[in-house]
């Protein structure tokens, strides 16, 4: 586990000294969205409900070609919680009504049963979002990622489709 610690920090940072490296591209101002993945493959495959656990995703438009987006998921029942923390880091290409997507992502999730599992994700990740308006987009999203549960790991892919508000 402290292996894919510091690997996930490694790749990290590196990609955000090259980042850092390269000219500042300048936006008149930072753009902000909310959005939610309403539909994820492996949470409707994974879960012991009939819903999957939807994430609320913060995207941050931090320079033109550069997006943060934390995220936050949870679903409560009478006999445990399951939540879910997250952190993308994407590169961005834009065209007039789409954006191409791509980087590495990684989560931290837990529950509150008498057996508590923690797992952990990493990995890289491509998508792309489609504008109906300049305030909404809908888009999808695969990634491979690395699965570390207690001493156990994996390696799966992750699709889900996203729908995002902009401000």
């Amino acid at each position: 586990m402290k292996k894919l610690i510091v690997l996930a920090i490694v790749l990290l940072s590196s990609g955000l000294a090259q980042l850092t490296a390269q000219e500042e591209t300048k936006i008149e101002r930072a753009k902000f969205g909310i959005g939610t993945t309403f539909f994820n493959y492996n949470d409707l495959i994974e879960s012991d409900f009939d819903i999957p656990l939807p994430r609320m995703i913060l995207t941050i438009d931090a320079l033109e070609k550069f997006r943060i987006e934390p995220s936050l998921g949870f679903l409560r029942t009478d006999d445990d919680t399951f939540y879910n923390i997250g952190l993308g880091l994407y590169g961005k290409t834009m065209k007039p009504k789409y954006n191409l997507l791509y980087g590495i992502k990684g989560s931290y999730s837990s529950n509150t049963f008498d057996n508590p599992d923690e797992v952990i994700t990493f990995g890289p990740a491509i998508g792309g979002e489609y504008f109906f308006i300049p305030q909404f987009s809908l888009g999808s999203e695969i990634s491979i990622k690395v699965l570390k549960i207690d001493d156990n790991s994996a390696i799966y892919n992750d699709a889900s489709i996203i729908a995002r508000f902009y401000f």
